[in-house]
């Protein structure tokens, strides 16, 4: 995850967390951007559950015109064929 900070003034508090739940509900990942402490490395993990997974964003303290973020997400399916 990558905000767009061009021309944007922050004040104090701004966060912002990906959050991915799997087909239960249930998080199973967090990922948390500050400007002091921006993630060096994305959210990995693996889809212990099939069906579908949901990703939120949800933000804090940030300007009322929001902030643009960029978010890249890769998936891998099952490499086998069930017999």
């Amino acid at each position: 995850m990558t905000p767009d900070l061009t021309g944007v003034t922050l004040q104090a508090g701004v966060q912002i967390t990906l959050i991915l739940a799997d087909p239960t509900g249930a998080v199973v990942g967090t990922l948390l951007w500050t400007p002091q402490n921006p993630p060096a490395n994305g959210l990995l993990l693996n889809a212990a559950l099939e069906g579908w997974y949901s990703l939120s964003i949800v933000g804090a303290a940030l300007p009322a015109v929001g902030v643009p973020y960029q978010v890249s997400i890769t998936y891998t399916g099952t490499q086998t064929v069930p017999a």
